[in-house]
């Protein structure tokens, strides 16, 4: 019977990212970052001591999808800085890009004190996308502890003009999609086990030795030329199990008689 089965991780339609995504400055630890080097726009005098201060800021995604409809809100906890106008757009932002905001932020500052920029703390709203890539298989499915395989991995990739034909990579991952292993590119030339040249089915071989019952988890990666820049195929499962030795074997064949002999 047949065990391999499909489980998709990705889906093709936006999911919105929770807002209230907050840090201060050019905190790392998300994805998105608001980085602290602002580009000075202007500045006024509105009384003796206070002035404002009007920026442009640059966001950096540091995440593996693209994003739309980015935004971000700055407020202040500091009593010497009060936020003006603190919304701004960024439109989409590409995986591990950077983009400059459309519009500017402006705060109004006490001059007597210093701006303490890891006062002002941001909240990034955004809708990540990407692309799911069907069809992808292995064969075997398969494999014993112990005992190298040879695996021909496939998928079918529709025809796309944006899609770059030497950037689709397979991927060994762990349960929650992280990368664990890229075993490089994939083909459509009629080598590497590829049976048809251009008929948008990629395919590669790969070697498996395991040493312990488990899974292995493929993924196919894709680039494309424009948003969404980055395909994920759902995740092929390759079984890996112990051969039964004979001692096994008469273990369990005799176990249903040992049963009625008690």
């Amino acid at each position: 019977m047949k065990r391999f089965f499909y489980r998709s991780i990705l889906l093709l339609v936006a999911i919105l990212v929770p807002t209230g995504i907050c840090f201060s400055g050019a905190s790392t630890g998300q994805n998105l970052i608001i980085d602290q080097n602002y580009q000075l726009i202007s500045k006024h005098r509105v009384s003796r001591t206070v002035y404002e201060y009007t920026y442009k800021a640059n966001i950096i995604n540091n995440g593996s999808n693209d994003v739309q409809n980015v935004t971000a809100t700055v407020t202040s906890t500091d009593q010497h800085t009060t936020v003006v106008d603190g919304d701004l757009d960024f439109g989409d932002v590409a995986a591990e890009a950077t983009v400059t905001s459309n519009d500017t932020f402006t705060i109004r500052q006490d001059r007597r004190y210093p701006i303490n920029w890891s006062k002002l703390v941001w909240s990034i709203q955004s809708t990540s996308i990407s692309r799911v890539i069907e069809f992808i298989s292995a064969n075997p499915d398969t494999v014993f502890v112990g005992e190298p395989a040879t695996v021909t991995v496939t998928v079918q990739i529709g025809a796309d003009p944006e899609l770059l034909m030497d950037q689709i990579y397979l991927l060994r991952v762990d349960s929650t999609g992280n990368v664990l292993e890229n075993y490089g590119l994939m083909y459509d030339d009629g080598t590497h086990g590829d049976s048809l040249i251009g008929d948008g089915t990629f395919t590669t071989q790969i070697q498996l030795d395991e040493s312990g019952e488990g899974q292995v988890l493929l993924m196919v990666k894709a680039n494309y030329s424009a948003l969404p820049t980055i395909g994920h195929s759902e995740i092929a499962i390759i079984d890996v199990l112990k051969h039964i030795t004979d001692e096994d074997y008469l273990k369990a064949v005799n176990m249903p008689n040992d049963v009625e002999q008690q």
